[in-house]
């Protein structure tokens, strides 16, 4: 008695079957996935950081003391070092990625000083003494000589 192979599997019939198998999986997930809601969590830092270029000097004003009165209400008074200051916003985005290839999260606050115009502010750290803000300012000093400590 002969055993008769009904269906032979040749190597590319196993290696298209695998590719199948691999791309009903694929498109499985992809469905699952597409069906889940997917949430977007924005740190505060971040949505402080961003200011667009068309507000108006009273929206400016209006955000920098909500931004400080929100500060001194979450952490009380607090300290920073404030790096460089510059009129071009492009030139506060140099420094502010110099920092962070350093490995320092810096902050770019925008500050409207009326007929100067508005000047762009990068500033590194968030410090409940002033006594922990000059361990950092030693080091900033170095590279950045007008950096200083302030007041959040």
């Amino acid at each position: 008695m002969e055993n008769k192979i009904i269906f032979k599997m040749t190597p590319l019939k196993i290696s298209l079957l695998i590719l199948l198998l691999i791309v009903v999986v694929f498109i499985g997930f992809q469905w699952i996935g597409l069906r889940k809601q997917k949430s977007i969590l924005v740190s505060p830092r971040i949505a402080k950081e961003e200011v667009p270029l068309t507000m108006t000097e009273e929206k400016l004003k209006a955000e920098e003391k909500a931004t400080t009165a929100q500060a001194i209400l979450t952490t009380g008074v607090g300290f920073t070092i404030q790096v460089a200051s510059f009129q071009d916003k492009a030139r506060a985005e140099l420094v502010s990625e110099e920092l962070k290839k350093k490995g320092y999260i810096p902050v770019i606050s925008a500050k409207d000083l009326g007929d100067k115009g508005i000047w762009y502010r990068v500033s590194v750290g968030d410090f409940e003494s002033e006594e922990k803000a000059r361990e950092l300012l030693k080091t900033l000093k170095e590279d950045y000589k007008d950096s200083f400590i302030k007041l959040r």
